[in-house]
């Protein structure tokens, strides 16, 4: 009975001192986590999902010009905040950050030396709303190290297009329009806040591929998995109605991608099932809306691209004129207008003419010398959604990449807060890759860590 007793002491001691040591490590953690330079603090945390929400409402005009809208205001106080904590947010770039510097360095050449005197103060507001995106493209991709974060952030900006979506869809006053179209009399063309019909259908189309991918993530609970596609439903209502057909390519690209096997796991095949399943709804749901099917028709049976060839052949041809330097910012886009003798009012001389195409804007806009680094920049970030795939966020940031990459093909896309913000998630989301993956090799080791018994040790005997 003693030595029962004398068992259970030591048993219950050794408990303690367990109890002990784990109640010691959790508050050394917590010290640490409250001392860690590398903690976002609630400032910046809600600041910056605030700033997020607002983005799909950029478009709406509070009444000062387009220098003052929603987003804008928002962003002022989440950028102050990023102020005192500069070793946080302003840490050392990365390599597409310092590309997309060089690329703006060009630009500000473009406008000082290369345009007319009396076209740099047009020019000088596009460019700086560029060197704000990429200010910002810099602070969010330091602060996505944070995976949580880098998650919310998507989600806070969907669940901010889902609010546009049924707004639209509801034809609430102030933010449901329309516009006929002369490739199909079967329905106008939906619009919401004064964004042109391609733009909303991109916002609508990564609002969509953001809840989709939450739908076919396997990471997430049944019913929130079950929440997020019924939440994505107006979204790609919204995209078919806008009549769009860069932005229904845009969301066929990026579903697709998540018909790639992340791991090999059972799982992992029912969500390419699944995705398999959503993508032929969603193709089915387009085939059968009259609107799209007639300007799909009057595309390839008539060659009618709503315009988009007259502007790439006269932008091609402005390119060979001038293909190191290019035309210069503004300044390309205004002789463009001229060639094409577009007007955006019946009053007035000719307007300024988006090439419809990012490739030939830059080409336009800036020549060779300038476009190089900013293509440079995208494919480092391209690079990195493709490694981020084994991350926390898997296939998401290369799926809203592909989106990005197919909008931008038909239309100029990069002038949007948007696109900054899924770089920025795509080049976080390769340092979460490669944390996860030093995480694996380490819990490897120790499991796979030879283990001696005492017993086998020479000069000892086994029990």
């Amino acid at each position: 009975m003693s030595s029962d007793s004398s068992l259970r002491w030591r048993a219950a001691s050794r408990s303690a001192v367990e109890m002990k040591a784990r109640v010691r490590s959790e508050a050394s953690s917590t010290r640490a986590a409250a001392t860690d330079p590398n903690r976002i603090p609630a400032s910046i945390h809600w600041t910056l999902l605030f700033f997020i929400f607002s983005i799909p409402f950029e478009a709406v005009d509070l009444g000062f010009g387009d220098l003052v809208s929603p987003a804008r205001v928002a962003a002022l106080p989440f950028f102050v905040a990023c102020l005192f904590k500069p070793r946080l947010c302003f840490r050392r770039p990365s390599a597409p950050v310092w590309w997309f510097f060089a690329y703006l360095g060009f630009v500000a050449f473009g406008i000082l030396y290369v345009i007319p005197s009396d076209l740099r103060r047009p020019a000088l507001s596009p460019f700086l709303t560029i060197v704000q995106l990429v200010i910002f493209f810099w602070i969010a991709a330091n602060l996505f190290r944070d995976r949580k974060l880098a998650g919310q952030a998507l989600r806070t900006y969907a669940l901010g297009v889902v609010v546009l979506a049924v707004g639209t869809l509801a034809n609430i006053p102030g933010f449901a329009a329309s516009m006929e179209t002369h490739e199909s009399v079967a329905a106008a063309r939906v619009t919401a806040l004064g964004y042109a019909s391609n733009d909303l259908a991109a916002i609508a189309a990564l609002g969509a591929v953001i809840l989709l991918g939450d739908f076919l993530g396997s990471s997430l609970k049944r019913g929130r998995r079950i929440l997020f596609g019924i939440a994505a439903l107006p979204l790609i209502v919204v995209v078919i109605r806008t009549g769009s057909r860069a932005g229904v390519l845009a969301l066929f690209a990026g579903l697709a991608v998540f018909l790639l096997p992340a791991t090999g796991t059972r799982r992992q095949g029912l969500a390419v099932l699944l995705a398999a399943v959503v993508l032929l709804g969603v193709g089915y749901t387009a085939v059968t809306n009259p609107l799209l099917e007639d300007r799909f028709n009057a595309a390839y049976y008539y060659g009618d691209t709503a315009g988009h060839e007259r502007i790439f052949n006269a932008s091609v041809g402005m390119i060979a004129e001038k293909p190191v330097t290019g035309w210069g910012p503004t300044a390309g886009l205004l002789e463009l207008g001229e060639r094409l003798q577009y007007r955006a009012t019946k009053r007035g001389g000719y307007s300024l003419r988006d090439t419809h195409n990012l490739l030939l804007y830059l080409m336009l806009e800036v020549g060779i010398i300038g476009t190089i680094p900013f293509l440079v920049g995208l494919f480092l970030v391209v690079r990195a959604a493709w490694r981020g795939r084994k991350g926390p966020l898997g296939l998401m940031p290369l799926a809203l990449i592909a989106v990005l990459l197919t909008v931008n093909l038909a239309h100029t896309f990069y002038g949007r807060k948007p696109m900054w913000l899924v770089m920025a998630v795509a080049v976080a989301s390769a340092a979460g890759a490669r944390t996860a993956q030093r995480v694996v090799v380490r819990r490897t080791l120790v499991v796979n860590r030879p283990r001696v018994r005492t017993g086998s040790l020479p000069g000892t005997r086994s029990a």
